[in-house]
């Protein structure tokens, strides 16, 4: 009967966890339909910003800091990740990811920016040169909060105190798939597609430079934030499916924990049909 009961509780123990996940998944759920569209909606923005700095750019006439090329000496790293966990693999393919970027670059000096506790758990136990650890950003995401950051990481590349400037973050493909990916911030560099007579000749109002300055500001604000967004879903919609990989798996440990008992139960029963009978023989016996 002591078997018995153990298999009881461990079954509502299940159920009580069940309970969690589901609560934890619709949660996440409810988080991630907000943040999906938005983020879709602003890779939308920041394609068509991309395109027309793009073509300025690629116009020529255009002298900026933030397009200065260097040789890469010196990198700064910003690397996105969560402050929790319970999200499947999210965290873990992010340490994989920075852990190859170091790689690639190790003939490099490279200062990091790691957004999100699980980072700073992983390698704070490293030799690296970490400038800071921050709260991962997952709530309320604003604009001004991507912007303080850009700035932050600007002055870094304008001051000459590095070369280039690299994001890492997880890219939102689908509420099942999330890619790891890194993104060159500065200097910029922008894709060529297409002739350049073929690009818009914008008319600048009220100058050229002041125009392409604040686009260039514009740009890398805007970058940050994509990033940020990005890893935003991106947490939102693996934590999404590892909860719900959580529920069916404690369905799965509920139906087999059930038929445990019942033949637990079963075998129970049988033995005590068994001792009676043998006791009725008895007494048959000695009469």
């Amino acid at each position: 009967m002591t078997n018995l009961k153990a298999i009881l509780k461990r079954i509502n123990t299940v159920r009580n966890t069940q309970q969690i996940t589901k609560a934890m998944k619709m949660v996440s759920a409810a988080k991630l339909r907000r943040t999906e569209g938005k983020t879709r909606n602003f890779r939308v923005y920041n394609a068509e910003l991309r395109e027309i700095i793009s073509g300025v750019l690629r116009k020529g006439g255009i002298t900026n800091p933030l397009t200065e090329m260097r040789e890469e000496k010196k990198i700064l790293l910003v690397a996105f990740a969560a402050d929790r966990g319970l999200c499947g693999s999210y965290n873990h393919n992010l340490g994989k990811k920075v852990e190859e970027f170091l790689s690639l670059n190790k003939e490099k000096e490279i200062l990091i920016y790691f957004y999100g506790r699980k980072l700073k758990e992983r390698f704070k136990r490293k030799n690296l040169n970490v400038i800071e650890y921050y709260s991962a950003m997952t709530e309320n995401v604003k604009f001004a909060d991507a912007v303080e950051i850009a700035e932050t990481i600007k002055k870094h590349f304008l001051s000459g105190e590095v070369d280039a400037v690299y994001l890492l973050y997880s890219f939102f493909k689908s509420p099942l798939s999330q890619i790891p990916s890194v993104k060159k911030l500065l200097p910029l560099q922008l894709e060529e597609e297409g002739k350049v007579e073929d690009l818009v000749d914008y008319i600048y109002e009220p100058a050229k430079d002041e125009v392409v300055n604040w686009l260039l500001k514009n740009y890398i604000h805007s970058e940050v934030y994509d990033a940020i967004l990005e890893s935003v879903a991106s947490e939102h919609a693996a934590r999404m499916t590892a909860m719900d990989n959580a529920t069916n798996n404690a369905d799965d440990m509920i139906y087999h924990l059930t038929l445990t008992y019942n033949k637990a139960r079963q075998a129970a029963i049988t033995k005590e049909l068994m001792e009676i009978v043998t006791g009725a023989e008895a007494l048959k016996q000695q009469s």
